[in-house]
């Protein structure tokens, strides 16, 4: 008899649970950042958030590159756990723009490649 320990057994059933989900989408919900994976995900993420940026800031389209290397520098703020108005200034400085764009490039950056 082969036994399988019981963590094995009950990820196992979330998985399960979560595969179900996905299939009837009962799980999903729209205000959440769709989740891609793999080095096709990221780069999809980043092409969404340039995009949004240059449409927040048109400035901004001669410096991509260089505004994805900021973006990346300021996601990591957000990921440990700065507060919205020191990641807004941060933004403010760094994309050389007005608080309100900033928001909303911050936003944009959440919900694209650093959620």
């Amino acid at each position: 008899m082969i036994r399988v320990p019981t963590a094995v057994v009950g990820l196992m059933i979330a998985v399960g649970a979560l595969t179900a989900c996905e299939k009837d989408g009962g799980a999903s919900d729209a205000n959440e950042p769709a989740v891609i994976t793999g080095e096709e995900g990221q780069e999809e993420q980043e092409r969404m958030f340039l995009s949004d940026l240059v449409a927040i800031e048109p400035a901004l389209e001669p410096y991509k590159a260089e505004a994805m290397d900021i973006a990346q520098e300021i996601c990591v703020d957000v990921r440990l756990g700065q507060s919205d108005d020191t990641v807004t200034a941060k933004a403010v400085q760094r994309f050389h723009t007005t608080p309100e764009k900033a928001g909303r490039i911050v936003e944009s950056m959440r919900t694209s490649f650093c959620g």
